[in-house]
């Protein structure tokens, strides 16, 4: 057992590069038989495993962080809230208990690197961003040659201001989530003050034309975030602009401007329009009405959640009942807020947001990280995303800021 030991500690950058290289690339082959597992996840099985007998071994506590605490009564209420309703062996109840095994590895590895090492890793993570990134640039510009990528989404209905032009999906399951995951390195490089070498600010732009080039709201939030860091001292100007965006935000996900272009694909656009002008109308999005039927569902269940994955269920019920017309996709609740309310019930959601809390207060200059994953937790299931807990362990553990206090890692 020493000798594993002491191979992992040797070793351990070099998992950690493995992992983080290996984090983007999330829809590549399916395991079906094990719930849908993509390589990636395979890949921390194995370290959770090691990592696991290692720290079976050492008397390193990780329970001495409230953040680990919360986050492990966030777990606990959503795994007895699962139970409650009869679904604690969901897909969704083993990915949550999957994720939080993740975190802990994450905090952990964090906690136990070195100043160099967390420098080496801060090196591999804006790679391994840049790699995918410089790849759907490049499959991105081939689209419009007629080469189809399933990383490059092709629509075939006119936007208002996107138009026809492709999409960025990037290897990830959607382009938000590629888009979450591109925006959260560019906050890292923001806090991590980019040098001024030339590869850095090449590398950050790279990053930050393919996370335009997703056409994700997400960059609202990343906005919001760059002006909470970059307009420091001009007060009446930033909460001017934060609150240009934030309106901007919430009516994006609230209506749906369309030119009046082409058919209507109606898995988008199934109730009536507002016409605007002759050439855009006004649809209500989906991300607007998920979010009342999740809050219809909290009610219905008095707070204490429908059960885990149990939310399209749900809205093939409303459907049987004609509350929804039947075009209406069966979605998960694409907010993690009131998504987990409806699932696992009110508790969650309070326990989730204390968690984010609590990485507010212990992450120092990376703070607004979390600020940004609670803006982005309003419109997307990021509680289900492995880079939010992991990265968010990584950086909780090791670049936290008591770490900081001892040593510099600029």
């Amino acid at each position: 057992m020493d000798s594993l030991n002491s191979i992992v500690d040797r070793y351990k950058l070099h998992l950690l590069a493995i992992l983080l290289f290996a984090l983007p690339y999330q829809r590549i082959w399916s395991a079906e038989f094990l719930y849908g597992l993509q390589p990636f996840d395979l890949l921390v099985l194995l370290v959770l495993v090691l990592w696991a007998i290692v720290r079976a071994q050492k008397s390193i506590d990780l329970w001495d962080h409230s953040y680990i605490r919360v986050g492990t009564l966030f777990l606990v209420v959503c795994g007895s809230s699962a139970l409650y309703s009869g679904s604690f062996l969901t897909k969704e109840m083993l990915s949550l208990l999957y994720l939080g095994a993740v975190f802990l590895c994450g905090n952990d590895i964090g906690r136990t690197c070195s100043v160099r090492q967390r420098q080496g890793a801060y090196q591999v993570l804006v790679i391994s961003a840049v790699l995918p990134a410089v790849l759907c640039l490049a499959l991105y510009l081939a689209n419009y040659f007629g080469l189809e990528h399933p990383w490059i989404r092709s629509k075939d209905v006119g936007y208002f201001i996107i138009g026809h032009h492709p999409r960025i999906v990037g290897p990830m399951l959607s382009s938000s989530m590629f888009a979450a995951y591109l925006a959260t390195i560019l906050i890292v490089m923001w806090q991590m003050k980019v040098p001024e070498e030339l590869w850095s600010r090449i590398s950050f732009f790279t990053i930050l034309l393919a996370l335009f080039l997703c056409f994700s709201k997400l960059m609202i939030p990343l906005a919001i975030i760059g002006c909470f860091i970059f307009l420091r001292g001009y007060d009446l100007i930033k909460w001017l602009v934060i609150g240009i965006l934030i309106a901007i935000y919430f009516l994006l996900m609230t209506f749906f401007p369309r030119a009046s272009v082409g058919s209507i694909d109606h898995q988008y656009f199934y109730q009536e329009a507002t016409v605007l002008t002759d050439n855009v109308s006004l649809y209500e999005t989906n991300y607007h009405r998920l979010k009342l039927i999740a809050a219809k569902a909290v009610t219905e269940s008095r707070g204490l959640g429908i059960g885990a994955g149990r939310f399209p269920e749900y809205i093939q019920k409303l459907k049987s009942k004609a509350i929804l017309l039947d075009e209406f996709p069966d979605y998960d609740p694409h907010s993690s807020l009131l998504g987990l309310a409806a699932e696992y019930g009110l508790l969650a959601t309070v326990c989730f947001l204390f968690f984010l809390y609590t990485g507010w207060t212990s992450l120092g200059r990376f703070r607004w990280l979390v600020l940004f994953y609670a803006l982005v937790a309003i419109h997307t299931d990021i509680h289900y995303m492995r880079h939010f807990w992991f990265l968010l362990g990584l950086l909780m553990g090791g670049l936290s800021s008591k770490c900081q206090s001892t040593s510099s890692i600029h």
